[in-house]
């Protein structure tokens, strides 16, 4: 992954996590470390968790 600090390639985790807020309280509901798939398909997939699991959101944020 580049990165701007080091005006270089260097070696990372790359990680997404999936966090439900109601403004007072976080809490993770989920993470993934990705590398074949991608960020989308990994934001897909536990959207899709999150629903069988009952997470109702008003509203979903992603930022890629």
């Amino acid at each position: 992954m580049w990165s701007g600090k080091h005006h270089r390639e260097v070696k990372v985790i790359d990680l997404i996590t999936l966090l439900w807020t109601d403004r007072d309280r976080h809490l993770p509901c989920g993470y993934r470390i990705y590398g074949r798939k991608t960020k989308n398909d990994h934001f897909g997939d536990m959207l899709d968790v999150a629903k069988i699991l009952g997470f109702m959101p008003k509203f979903v944020l992603f930022d890629k």
